[in-house]
């Protein structure tokens, strides 16, 4: 008897993850530089160049930004990177890397409506946000 309910409660287990992971996007946040954080409201400027224009800007040594990370953000359907549902979603964790500005660094569909779009996170250079490396304890 024990072991069928061990199989039940993983059964249980899995819809239950099932059910959560199709309320709302999967979200990554990967961090490749640091700026103190922002306020969740923060103003944040949408590039939208294309991510090779943006990454080659952005690496020239006369570049004002620096890349703080990605946001990723994969969900069941089609997502417009820039809408106002994935700004919600984006902007905040923008302004929590201490992000300036965002621009699109890949987008993917797959085939059954699924997507993923990766936006790229960056800070000005020598502005309000001073861009160094992470503070230590």
């Amino acid at each position: 008897m024990i072991p069928m309910m061990k199989i039940l409660c993983r059964a249980a287990a899995l819809v239950l993850t099932l059910f959560a992971s199709a309320c709302g996007p999967n979200i990554i946040l990967q961090r490749t530089g640091y700026a103190p954080p922002k306020a969740d409201t923060c103003n944040v400027v949408v590039v939208t160049k294309s991510s090779t224009e943006l990454m080659g800007e952005v690496q020239a040594p006369s570049s004002k930004f620096t890349m703080l990370g990605t946001i990723t953000l994969s969900d069941s359907g089609s997502r417009d990177p820039f809408s106002e549902d994935s700004m919600e979603i984006v902007r905040p964790r923008v302004c929590k890397l201490g992000g300036d500005a965002v621009g699109l660094s890949g987008a993917v569909s797959v085939g059954g409506g699924g997507s993923t779009t990766t936006h790229a996170v960056f800070a000005r250079k020598g502005g309000d946000t001073p861009v160094s490396t992470p503070p230590t304890r």
